[in-house]
């Protein structure tokens, strides 16, 4: 789930954080937010692959975008789709949100099937087709990726976004956030959760502290779960680099 959800942004060589209540946009450029519908599955399998990495493709870090999108959006759009929303823009998909608010059915998928299916997959590719690199990314995988997940509130929905890079400074991930968090709300959630890549050159943990401390005032409920340490863009990303859980009460 990417920063901009919390209506807030910083610029990447400033480092200013701006609201989006700071920013006039033309509407013709806002994409439209809607519901998913089945023949959407494609574009949001690509995008996921297509932003994973810091905005960037995932594929340099890892090529297997089948079992990179099967991880990120196979649930989601299998056993939740009427929580999943996506935005477009002049026919093209440009963001999606993906929800969970049945987290008991989403926690027996993991372990029943994600999990299972994740390692046979991995065992066989990593010796017949992954290079250096993916296997790296591989091990970080199915060795250490449970083990640096920040703690997650119980009895709560979660939420992944992913946004391209063109439309993150308009609104868009607050828009998909917004129509999701209405559903979630219709349907008697009353807290959701995601996670924010934080970085000790860029998007410092403090900075979401900060961003939730500004927008929680303006009684949008916010507020910094837990973080953790990752390993997983070791080597690729200057510094360390955390993952915080980030919640909203819904009520």
């Amino acid at each position: 789930m990417e920063a901009e959800p919390w209506a807030a942004i910083q610029d990447e060589e400033t480092g200013e954080v701006t609201s989006s209540s700071d920013r006039i946009e033309h509407p013709d450029l806002h994409p439209r937010i809607r519901k998913y519908e089945r023949g959407d599955e494609v574009g949001v399998r690509n995008l996921c692959c297509d932003v994973a990495f810091l905005g960037n493709p995932i594929d340099p870090i890892f090529g297997d975008r089948e079992l990179f999108a099967d991880l990120h959006t196979k649930y989601y759009l299998e056993r939740e789709p009427e929580s999943v929303f996506v935005a477009e823009h002049k026919g093209s998909m440009v963001g999606y949100v993906l929800g969970c608010r049945n987290v008991r059915r989403f926690h027996r998928y993991f372990i029943f099937k994600t999990i299972p299916s994740t390692i046979f997959r991995v065992a066989w590719r990593y010796f017949l087709r992954y290079n250096k690199t993916e296997k790296r990314y591989a091990k970080w995988l199915i060795f250490r990726s449970l083990r640096e997940a920040p703690r997650t509130p119980r009895n709560s929905a979660h939420l992944h976004i992913n946004v391209e890079k063109g439309y993150r400074n308009k609104d868009t991930g607050k828009r998909l956030a917004e129509e999701l968090f209405k559903y979630f709300k219709e349907n008697g959630v009353r807290r959701a959760y995601g996670g924010v890549f934080s970085f000790e050159k860029r998007r410092k943990p403090d900075f979401y502290e900060k961003v939730m401390k500004r927008i929680g005032s303006q009684g949008r409920n916010f507020r910094v779960y837990d973080k953790k340490e990752t390993t997983v863009w070791k080597g690729l990303v200057e510094g360390k680099v955390y993952l915080l859980r980030i919640v909203r009460d819904l009520d």
